[in-house]
This record gives structure tokens, C-alpha cells and sequence, in this order.
């Protein structure tokens, strides 16, 4: 006889909107009387975490602002913007947000983006361990937005089958000349100028890499610098020149659920992070490899959920996002039964938090 396990209702978290200050402590003082370490502070060894989360995009999109969502930042060019003050462009693209913080243990969606235009977060996980010394291992970009877009409806993009490869900018005629400041400047008006966003790579109608947008100017001569030589003839004489982009991204997995874990091994120094049930990523803990024999401890210290609010800049370090559950077990976990619950019921759970109240 096989088994099934169902899953009804509408999951519940507790939400990090954008652009908020907030976290949950989880202090020491106050759980550990006469100062005897138990539960989750007396761990010291071999540990699993585990977080069921939807993280939010922190970049947003200078070219496409949203002022109305709490999963998307709004984004703006403008440094004296509300949402420029609270975190500025130039920061979001390496935000580092946290969902669990202490003294020894770290575990993080780390934004590893270059720019904010088009371009949604892409988060990789990390996860500190210090024995004697910190060590961090990452992932990949691994939660990620989509490019991949069908049923659009601008007959001028350029399609590949059903799907959009790139999107179409504007047509136009102009000269393309050397660039005293970067390869190639393109002549065009300041109005068809400002259609583009430094960082924007520009594609020709045969799909050829024209280059990446490096400065745009809309007084003088006006046009874009390009990096790199295009010096197409059709762009010098062709009236109906049309110039792409790539695709908007969407940060789909803003609509999502992820199972998160890591694990780490004392006696080895194993340190392993999972998605949704699969081992992503390990490596030995550079102490181990040292062979420096101290074993881990879990400090005497409080737990941070959401931000580090003792970092240089708390808002650096803040999540933006639901957690749906969060748990830590004073072993190894390597077999994930679910990816849709944390299964609490182990003899070695330590630590258990679950926003998923009921429904009235």
C-alpha cells in the first residue's frame, strides 16, 4: 500500500515586505536561565538547518518602476528618491539577506547582480560556519528570474518559435563613430537616447552583439557610447535600423515556495547546502583542512531571523521575503522527505518556528 501525504489551504508566513526594518530575536538570556546552555545553545557538533521561504526581489528596475508591490523594490535613478534613501541601487545588486543569524552560524540569500536594470536579484545561498575561524560556502546564482516570455504582443520583437530573444527598442537611422570616451557612439536624437539605461546590451536585427550601454548623452551631440566596435553599414544608411534589448526578467519566484537547507559535519568539516531536496553544493571547512581539530559550538549568544541587526549596516543584511517554517537539528540531514514541511517530529530538533497559522 502506497501513502500520500495531502496538503490543503493556503499557507501562511510571516512577511518581510520591501523596504522594511524588521527581524525576530530569539534572545539567550532569556531562554537560558542561570546561564546552562540547552537546546539549540548546547549544540556541539554535527547540525542541519532547514527554512521553507519566498524570498522577494530587492533590485527592482529603473526602467520599469513599480511603486504599488511589497515583493518587487521600487527602483529609481534619482538618489534623493524614498526608495534610493532607503537602500541605493549601487547596494542592492550585493544585498545580502538573512534568515538565520548568529555568532557561529550564518545562513543567507546573497543578491549577485551587477546592475538593477532588468534585472531582478539573483540569489545565491550562503552559509558560515566558524570553528576556530569563519569559512563560507555559496552556491551558484540559484534562485533566479525568468527570460524565457510567450504570447507577447510587440510584433517588432524578435522571436525565436514562440518565444521573445530579444525585445525591440526603437527603429532609427544615425552614424556610428568612434567614441572619444568608450568603442562606438551612436547618433540619435535625445528623445530615442533616452529609451536605453547604462548597462543595456543592444542587439542589430541579425542578433549580433552591438554592446553594452556605457553613457548616454541628451545635450550636444546626442546618442549612447557603446563598449565595443560596431561599425555596421546598415546602421549608417538604413532608415528602418531597429535596435533590441534583452528580454525583460521576471522575478517569478517572488510567487514561489523554497526548502532551503544546510548541514554541516564536525567530524569531517562537511559543509553541504540543499534545494528543495537536492545537495547543491559542499565543501571541507578550511579548518578541517588545517587540521585544526576544534569542534563547533553554538555560541551563548542570541539569534538573529530576518536581519543581523550588530552588522556595520543592519539594512544590508535585511531579508525580504515570507518564512513559512524554520528548524535546527543537532545532526545530519541528508533526506529531505518533504520540501513542502520541516516533518518537526525528530528526537534531535532543537530549535522549531511555524508561521503557518490556520485558517479561521
Amino acid at each position: 500500500m502506497a501513502n500520500y501525504n495531502t496538503y490543503i489551504g493556503s499557507r501562511k508566513s510571516i512577511k518581510f515586505p520591501v523596504m522594511c526594518d524588521g527581524y525576530i530575536t530569539i534572545p539567550y538570556t532569556a531562554n537560558v536561565p542561570n546561564n546552562n546552555p540547552y537546546g539549540i545553545w548546547e549544540i556541539s557538533d554535527s547540525f542541519t538547518f532547514q527554512t521553507i521561504v519566498t524570498p522577494y526581489d530587492c533590485n527592482g528596475n529603473i526602467k520599469n518602476i513599480v511603486y504599488d508591490s511589497d515583493k518587487t523594490m521600487p527602483s529609481h535613478a534619482n538618489p534623493s528618491n524614498q526608495s534610493s534613501l532607503y537602500l541605493p541601487n549601487a547596494q542592492r545588486i550585493n544585498q545580502k539577506m538573512t534568515l538565520f543569524y548568529s555568532d557561529n552560524v550564518e545562513i543567507f540569500l546573497q543578491n549577485n547582480t551587477v546592475n538593477t536594470n532588468n534585472n531582478p536579484s539573483e540569489y545565491q545561498i550562503g552559509f558560515r560556519v566558524k570553528i576556530a575561524n569563519n569559512d563560507t560556502l555559496y552556491t551558484n546564482n540559484i534562485i533566479v528570474p525568468v527570460s524565457n516570455h510567450t504570447n507577447m504582443n510587440n510584433i517588432n520583437d524578435m522571436y525565436d518559435g514562440f518565444q521573445t530573444i530579444r525585445r525591440h527598442i526603437l527603429n532609427g537611422a544615425g552614424t556610428a563613430i568612434q567614441s572619444s570616451s568608450y568603442d562606438t557612439f551612436l547618433t540619435m536624437s535625445a528623445s530615442a537616447a533616452n529609451n536605453f539605461v547604462v548597462g543595456d546590451l543592444l542587439y542589430d536585427i541579425e542578433n549580433n552583439l552591438m554592446g553594452s550601454v556605457e553613457q548616454i548623452d541628451v545635450t550636444g551631440t546626442t546618442g549612447i557610447h557603446l563598449s565595443g566596435v560596431y561599425d555596421r553599414v546598415g546602421y549608417n544608411n538604413n532608415n528602418n535600423f531597429k535596435i533590441f534589448a534583452e528580454p525583460l526578467k521576471e522575478p517569478l519566484y517572488v510567487l514561489g515556495n523554497y526548502h532551503i537547507a544546510a548541514s554541516f559535519n564536525n567530524a569531517t568539516g562537511l559543509m553541504s547546502i540543499f534545494l528543495n531536496g537536492s545537495l547543491v553544493t559542499t565543501k571541507t571547512h578550511k579548518d578541517r583542512k588545517n587540521n585544526i581539530e576544534t569542534d563547533f559550538n553554538f555560541t551563548d549568544t542570541s539569534i538573529y531571523i530576518g536581519q543581523n541587526p550588530n552588522a556595520a549596516i543592519p539594512r544590508t543584511t535585511q531579508f525580504m521575503g515570507e518564512i513559512h517554517e524554520l528548524a535546527f537539528n543537532d545532526d545530519l540531514i541528508t533526506d529531505f522527505p518533504s520540501i513542502y514541511t520541516l516533518f518537526p517530529q525528530r528526537k534531535t530538533l532543537k530549535l522549531y518556528l511555524t508561521f503557518e497559522e490556520a485558517e479561521r
